[in-house]
Order: structure tokens, then sequence, then C-alpha cells
């Protein structure tokens, strides 16, 4: 039942009403509302007064008068107008905690008996009174505390809640200015809805009306242009409606491109899946990243949107590419993130559950076991036939290769100047295009590259200077490797498990860019999703 159904029966049962609530949350509109409802006027049948300012003697008991009256000469008391004709049906004291004591406990006779000193009022139903909190957590009120007596003569205590109130608004400024204030109101914060109580918002609209400024009416923080912008244009929530009704699709990313817009419907959007699945997509990354950490509704509808991708044998034809590209990147972007360690592991638990071995390219560092599992998952292997780097062989057989090879190995290992490792890198390079039929043990050379990987930076590994010495041994190296062992699951990651650092700085991102590199090429899904990562 809406309070303003309670005051109408109790006002009806003839109960007194106590109303509680923070100030300007209509407290007195809803008892002056409620007696004409009842077919009181105000003034007359009906009496409003500030607890804080009234005078028990003038306004109650009546002012003394000398009366003469059987030779006798007496005071008596003079009643005001309103009491004395007796048509007074309600009283209401506004703000009743603000008022002195002595008047609190002048009017306990009226409340409880609706009488003053002995005197009945026949008409009088209902004495009702509205005060402030006296432990408010937000205020400090300049409020007396009731005492169990005087707050015991009222049947009925009301707490009146700290939000605009709708009939009222739509009733004063119609249906499209009462839904844009109130949606403007509700997506304020906590803090500055306390700044704007509903009376100022009340304030704020008849300001409006006048075609005044509402920086003069409403704190700054509040964005009074916004207000403003909202009231002229209507409610975005409304707008938002409109536009998913009629199909407007573009008119509806155009709207849903504006921050604000966002911000002020997204309580709307994250209530159906199915105006998720229409909105999410056409809001700005990073409207969307920041909706994530907001709200699990959202977080949740691109888990399962993203799990329908990975049920699919061929990405390339789900219907909804636009949508998945987008949440694909933006959990990208989650994943490079540290801000929340729980929400990037859930990003990245996410795409690698539908993007073959997205930690390769876009999670954390990963285990041995862990990189094995993922190249493995993210490339096809295609054992090619051993490719012999161009050189003219060596003619010398008594050149013991595999020593010199190990040799250099050792050297690389204590050596510390970037160019000294890079003059064991060509050394070894050199060796290998003169001897490449003189040697058996490849795993050397790819054991070379993978220390020189392990003791070099990025930029000096892909450098102009280096690169290609460093992807020739590579693919020799592989390609031998190839060539002699079976390429099952296993030998493929005992070799990827023998060389990590040459994987992780060089060759991955060179598959990644050409899309091949010696046996690894991407799978046709990895290729799908990264089109859709572009």
């Amino acid at each position: 039942m809406s309070i303003d159904n309670k005051l109408d029966h109790y006002f009806q049962c003839g109960l007194n009403c106590l109303l509680r609530g923070e100030h300007g949350v209509g407290k007195t509109t809803l008892i002056s509302e409620c007696f004409e409802r009842n077919g009181l006027v105000v003034g007359e049948s009906a009496l409003i007064f500030s607890a804080a300012t009234i005078d028990p003697w003038v306004d109650f008991i009546g002012v003394p008068k000398e009366v003469t009256k059987d030779g006798k000469t007496y005071l008596d008391f003079i009643l005001p107008k309103h009491f004395a004709e007796d048509n007074v049906q309600a009283i209401f004291f506004d703000e009743f905690n603000r008022s002195h004591k002595k008047i609190r406990n002048a009017v306990l006779e009226l409340i409880q008996f609706k009488s003053i000193n002995g005197r009945k009022f026949n008409n009088l139903k209902v004495v009702w009174a509205a005060i402030n909190p006296e432990d408010s957590e937000d205020y400090e009120y300049d409020v007396e505390v009731l005492d169990p007596a005087q707050k015991d003569r009222f049947q009925i205590i009301i707490d009146v809640p700290y939000k605009p109130d709708y009939a009222y608004f739509e009733n004063k400024y119609g249906a499209d200015w009462a839904s844009a204030a109130i949606d403007w109101w509700k997506e304020l914060p906590k803090k500055l809805q306390k700044q704007v109580s509903p009376r100022r918002l009340d304030y704020a609209l008849e300001v409006s009306k006048v075609n005044g400024d509402l920086a003069d009416v409403l704190p700054h923080e509040t964005a009074p242009r916004r207000l403003s912008r909202t009231l002229r244009d209507g409610s975005p929530k409304q707008i938002l409606s409109n536009l998913l009704n009629a199909n407007k699709n573009d008119e509806l990313k155009d709207f849903l491109s504006d921050t604000n817009n966002v911000e002020s419907c997204m309580s709307d959007i994250i209530k159906y899946k199915k105006h998720m699945k229409r909105c999410l997509p056409s809001i700005r990354e990073e409207n969307l990243s920041t909706a994530i950490f907001k709200h699990v509704e959202v977080k949740n509808h691109i888990e399962e949107e993203l799990s329908k991708i990975s049920t699919i044998d061929d990405p390339s034809r789900y219907p909804d590419k636009e949508e998945a590209s987008k949440y694909v990147n933006v959990l990208g972007s989650i994943c490079k993130s540290n801000s929340d360690k729980a929400m990037s592991s859930w990003a990245s638990y996410t795409l690698s559950s539908c993007i073959p071995g997205f930690m390769l390219i876009g999670g954390p560092k990963l285990t041995l076991s862990q990189l094995a599992d993922n190249i493995t998952e993210r490339y096809e292997i295609n054992p090619s036939p051993l490719t012999s780097l161009e050189s003219s062989e060596s003619d010398d057989n008594s050149y013991d290769v595999e020593t010199e090879l190990n040799v250099l190995r050792k050297s690389l290992r204590n050596s510390k100047q970037t160019s000294e490792k890079q003059k064991i890198l060509d050394k070894a390079y050199s060796i290998v295009l003169n001897n490449q039929s003189m040697i058996d043990k490849n795993i050397v050379v790819l054991d070379i590259l993978n220390i020189f990987c392990e003791r070099s930076q990025k930029k000096t590994i892909c450098g102009s200077d280096t690169i290609n010495t460093v992807l020739g041994l590579s693919e020799w190296g592989i390609n031998a490797y190839a060539a002699e062992k079976e390429m099952n699951e296993k030998n493929i990651k005992i070799l990827i498990k023998n060389i990590p650092h040459l994987f992780t700085k060089c060759l991955i991102g060179e598959i990644e860019e050409n899309g091949e590199f010696s046996i690894f090429s991407l799978t046709h899904k990895a290729k799908v999703f990264k089109e859709l990562m572009r």
C-alpha cells in the first residue's frame, strides 16, 4: 500500500500519524494533499502549523480577556476563530521535534484527547505530526528527541523514504519530465543524492520551467547541464526503450556511443539478456570494460556468448562476429591490466576457453607445461623435409663440429656483453652453414639459440642484425629435429620444453605475424580469432 493510501485510510479511521523522514522528502506535501483529497480546506477545516514557531497560548489555548458576569470580574480565554467555531477536523504539526519542550507538552492533551484545557473539539478527527530522524547517519539535525510519552500519543509511525515521488512529479510537471528528472537523480552517487533532496529536485524543475540556470540550484558535482539536456531531449532510459522497440540499430549505436547515455541506461540494459545482446556490442570498449567490472550481469553475458563460439568448429560462420570481436578485444585488454588480478585471471580463462592457445598471445607468464600445451593447441604441425642452409659444405672431415658447438654453448653461458653473445651466435651460424651434414645432434644448435634468447632482450633478438641468424638456425634445427623424430604430441612437447625462451621471445611472434614457421602453422580456428582481434 502506498503512503498516500495509508494516510487516507488512517485519516478515515481517525488515527494519529507521525511521519518520520529526512528533510526535503515531501512529508508536508503528503499531509496537505491527503487533507485535500478527503475534502478538507487547509486554513479552515485543516490546520498546518510549523511547530518551531507556534505559540501555545495564541494558537491553541487563547488570549486572556477580562470578563464581568453577575457582578464578578475574572479572566477568560478567547479561542482562535478556527477552534471557537469548532470546524477543525485535522491538525498537522510540521517539524514537531524542532519545537520547544513546552510546546510539545502543551499539545499532549490535544493529540491524545482532542481537547484543550478540557474543552473537547467535537469535529477534530486526527492530530498528525512530522519529524526529522533523531539518529540520522547522514545529517545532524537541530532537533529534540521525543520522549516515549510524546511518541506514544501517535498510534501510527510511518517512515518516508528518501527518494522523489513519481506521482507528485508527474502531476506537477508531466510524465516526460518526471521520468527524466527521477532517472537523472537515481543515477547520482548516494553522496550526491544527499545533496539533492527531492525538494531541491522540485526546485530545479521549477527553475527550468522558467528557463533558469540549473547551476544556480544544484551542486556543480551533480552535472546540472546533464539534467538540462535530459529534460530537453527526454530521459535516456525512455530514448533507449524507444530505439529498441523501433529496431533503429544505427540510431541505437549512435546513442550508446555517448558515455553519459550508457551510464544512465546501464541499469535497464542489464535487466534483460536480449537488451545486452543488442546494446553491449555498440558500447565503446572503455565503457564496456567498466561495465564488466561493475555489473556481474555483463560479465556473465560475455562469458556465455564467448562460450558459444568455443562449441563451433568453424568460428568464421559465427553470426555475430562483430559482437565477438568486441568482447575478445575488451577481455584481451583486461588480461593485460594489473588493476584487478582476479578479473584479469577471469578474462584470461574465458578467452582461453574459446581461443586456441590464447595464453601465448595475451595471458600471463606460463610454466613449461602450459607453454607446451598452448603451442600444441594453437599451432598445427606439418613436418617438413630437412632444408639446408645455402652454403658449400666443408671438405675437412677431421673437423669436430659438435665439439666446437659445445665450446660455443659453454662460452655463451658465461658471456655478458651483447656484442660478445652476438659474435658467438654468428660463429655458430657459420659452423652450421658449412658443416650441416656433419651435425648429428641438432639439439645442440637449438640449445645455443635458447641460451642466446634467455640471456638477451627481445629487442636485441628481433633486431635487424640478429633476427635472420636466429630464424635461419631455428628453422634448420627444428626441421632437423622433425626429420629425426616422429612428430607425435610427446616429441613435440619435448622440443618445446627444450627451447622455451626461443619460442616466447622470437618464434611465437614469427608464427603469429606470418601464419607459419618451420613445421608450425596457425590452426584455422586460431586464424579466425586472430582476425576477430584486429
